[in-house]
């Protein structure tokens, strides 16, 4: 947290002069991270505080496998964005079709509605 205070998250001191860092700001970086909008390597490389020499230090202790899992969790998130878009799509093809069918047994009942109501009209005039 203290490496991306001031850079992707500003925190503000409590009564007690502890860094507090607003809930809501958090959970959005955490959601840029997951859509890969930003990364925190990026982030702090342009911080003026560090070198890139301390960045190339630390970016050797990241395991190549953590860059494949990343790699592998952004193609999920596109195949899963992809997925829920064309649900959506279904969906509203689904409802369409509803409404029309609902329309249409409406249209029906009324018909027969009238129908029925022409039927007995006769049925009175042929039995008075």
């Amino acid at each position: 947290m203290r490496r991306i205070e001031g850079v992707l998250l500003q925190s503000v001191l409590d009564a007690q002069g502890v860094h507090r860092f607003d809930q809501a700001q958090v959970e959005a970086l955490a959601r840029r991270l997951e859509r890969g909008e930003v990364t925190i390597w990026q982030a702090l490389r342009g911080s003026p505080d560090k070198l890139d020499s301390d960045f190339d230090s630390e970016q050797r202790h990241v395991p190549p496998e953590l860059s494949e899992l990343a790699r592998q969790m952004q193609a999920l998130r596109g195949e899963l964005e992809e997925e829920r878009r064309l649900h959506r799509r279904e969906l509203e093809a689904l409802k369409a079709e509803h409404e029309r069918e609902q329309a249409e047994h409406a249209a029906e009942r009324r018909e027969f509605d009238a129908q029925v109501s022409e039927f007995m009209a006769l049925a009175n005039e042929l039995t008075d």
